[in-house]
């Protein structure tokens, strides 16, 4: 697990499936929490640069947990897994790639999860329309331009995502718009 905590910003943590070190309750904690429950290590580094971008324009002092459950099935099973161990604080949030069909991903999800209510947001195709004004239109095409930049994924897209305009993509991807609501609620 590796965490980053910006000048008086929230704490962004990165959790792989280990998820004991980020649910255990305590007091101390008071500021919500949001759970992001994503599919694999692209959304979540996705998810992170987003968040550290928005809440670096923002007053926002919720703390950010994302957890990658290892595929598209397994985000709603981990939810429901892990739902129980959820400081009473926190919030869970589902982010799953469409994958070009919208309703039958949501219907998935929805047969699968215990809890209707959990907040869940359907990019699509993928996450990464969300960063098709930066002309990255896929994962395999933001993959491709990773390797050949010779920069750190992670690193690459921080990079990226300084140059996205957020209120022109909340105008136009409502996707996009339920993160941002999630994020700055």
């Amino acid at each position: 697990m590796s965490s980053q905590t910006f000048e008086g910003k929230p704490k962004v943590t990165v959790s792989q499936i280990d998820t004991s070190s980020f649910l255990i309750k305590t007091d101390r904690e008071k500021t919500e929490q949001l759970v992001f429950i994503v599919e694999g290590v692209s959304d979540q580094q996705i998810i992170t640069a987003l968040a550290e971008k928005i809440y670096l324009s923002t007053n926002e002092r919720k703390q950010i947990n994302i957890v990658v459950a290892g595929g598209k099935y397994s985000v709603a099973k981990l939810a429901n897994t892990i739902k129980g161990d959820f400081p009473e604080n926190s919030k869970p949030v589902l982010i799953v790639d469409a994958d070009a069909n919208r309703e039958e991903t949501l219907n998935l999800l929805m047969q699968i999860l215990e809890d209707k209510e959990i907040t869940t947001i359907i990019p699509d195709p993928e996450i990464e329309v969300w960063l098709s004004r930066l002309n990255i239109r896929s994962r395999k095409e933001l993959r491709n331009m990773t390797v050949h930049n010779k920069v750190a994924a992670a690193k690459y897209m921080s990079d990226l995502i300084d140059n996205l305009d957020i209120e022109e993509l909340k105008e136009t991807d409502n996707s996009f718009r339920k993160f941002y609501e999630a994020l700055t609620e």
